[in-house]
C-alpha cells in the first residue's frame, strides 16, 4: 500500500484528505492557487525589471548630464576661439559661429536646469552668475569691433572676456566631475540592485516551484493513498478474504467509493455464505439419498435370499403376497 514518503507532512496530508470537498473542488482550488502563484512570480519579475529599467534610465540621464557639462566647456572654449579668429581675420563667418556657440551654451545650461543634485545646482547657479559678466564683456568687445577699434576690442577680450571664460570652463569642469561622480554612484547602485534583483527573482522562482510541488504533494497523496487502500482491499476480496473492510478517511468521492466497495464485499460474503449453505444442504441430501439407496439394496438382497431359500428350483415362484409370474408367450 502506498504511503506518503514525507512523514513530517502526514498531518497536513490527512487534513487535506479529510476536507469535505469534492475532488473537483480540490483540484480547482489547486489550479487557481498555481495560477495565482504564477501571476505572483510574473508580477515580481516585472517589478524587478521595471526597477532595473528605472535605474538604467537614471544612469543614461546622468551620462547625458556629463556629456552636456562637457559641451558647456566646449561651447565656452569655442566662443573664445571664434572671437579671436573674428578679431584677427575680420571674417564675418566667425561671428556667426560665435553666435552658434552661445546658443549651444544656453541650450546645454537649460538642459541642466533639471538637476536634482544640490551640489550640481549650486555649481550651475555660479556658472549662470559668472556668465553675466562674460556676456557683458563680449558685448563690449563687439561694440569696439563694430566701431572699428579692433585693438581696443582685442584688449577687452584679453583682459576681461578671456579670463572670465576660464572661470566658466572651470565651473563646467566641476559640473562634469559632479555628474560623473553621480553617474559612477548610480552605476554601482545599478550593479548592486541587479544582483539583489537576481537573488530575489531566484528566491521567488525557487519558492514558487517549491510551493507548487508542495501543493501537488498535498493534493496527490490523499488520492494515491485512497487508491492504494482500495487496491489492497480489492486484492483481499479477489482472494476470497471478506474479513476486513477498507477504511478511507477522505472527505471526497473516494470515501463514497470505499463505502460501495465495503457493501460489495458484504454482498459477496452473504452470497458465498448462501452458496456454502446450499452446498451443505445438497451434500446432506445427497448423503440421505445414498443412504436410502443403500438400505433399498440391502432389503432387495434380503428378499432375494429369502425367495431363494423357499423355492430354490422354481424360477416362477413369487414372493409371499404376490401373484405368480406368467411365462411370456412367444409372439
Amino acid at each position: 500500500m502506498l504511503q506518503p514518503p514525507i512523514r513530517l507532512l502526514n498531518p497536513i496530508v490527512f487534513w487535506v484528505a479529510r476536507l469535505r470537498w469534492s475532488l473537483h473542488t480540490k483540484l480547482l482550488a489547486g489550479f487557481l492557487f498555481v495560477i495565482m502563484l504564477f501571476l505572483g512570480v510574473v508580477g515580481t519579475v516585472a517589478y524587478l525589471a521595471s526597477k532595473m529599467e528605472e535605474r538604467t534610465l537614471r544612469v543614461a540621464r546622468l551620462a547625458e548630464e556629463v556629456a552636456r557639462a562637457g559641451r558647456i566647456e566646449y561651447a565656452v572654449t569655442a566662443q573664445m576661439h571664434f572671437r579671436a579668429m573674428a578679431l584677427l581675420t575680420g571674417d564675418p563667418s566667425n561671428d556667426e559661429k560665435l553666435v552658434g556657440a552661445r546658443q549651444d551654451f544656453a541650450t546645454h545650461v537649460g538642459y541642466l536646469e533639471g538637476l536634482e543634485d544640490a551640489q550640481g545646482k549650486g555649481i550651475l547657479a555660479r556658472l549662470k552668475e559668472a556668465n553675466i559678466p562674460f556676456q557683458l564683456s563680449g558685448q563690449r568687445v563687439e561694440r569696439f569691433a563694430q566701431n572699428g577699434d579692433v585693438s581696443g576690442a582685442m584688449k577687452i577680450h584679453l583682459e576681461e572676456e578671456h579670463p572670465q571664460s576660464h572661470v566658466l570652463e572651470g565651473l563646467a569642469r566641476d559640473l562634469v566631475k559632479v555628474a560623473a561622480a553621480r553617474r559612477s554612484a548610480s552605476l554601482q547602485e545599478l550593479g548592486t540592485e541587479r544582483q539583489r534583483g537576481y537573488r530575489v527573482a531566484a528566491a521567488v522562482a525557487v519558492g514558487g516551484i517549491t510551493l507548487a510541488l508542495f501543493l501537488g504533494y498535498l493534493l496527490s497523496w490523499p488520492l494515491l493513498s485512497a487508491v492504494g487502500h482500495l487496491d489492497e482491499h480489492l486484492g483481499r476480496v479477489t482472494r476470497g478474504d471478506f474479513s476486513k473492510e477498507v477504511v478511507v478517511p477522505n472527505g471526497d468521492e473516494m470515501q463514497g467509493l470505499a463505502t460501495k466497495a465495503n457493501e460489495m464485499m458484504r454482498e459477496l460474503a452473504r452470497a458465498r455464505t448462501a452458496l456454502v449453505e446450499q452446498n451443505a444442504a445438497l451434500t446432506a441430501q445427497a448423503r440421505r439419498v445414498e443412504e436410502l439407496n443403500r438400505r433399498l439394496e440391502e432389503r432387495m438382497r434380503h428378499h432375494t435370499s429369502d425367495v431363494a431359500k423357499i423355492h430354490p428350483h422354481d424360477p416362477d415362484s413369487t414372493l409371499p403376497g404376490y401373484a405368480p409370474l406368467t411365462k411370456r408367450q412367444p409372439v
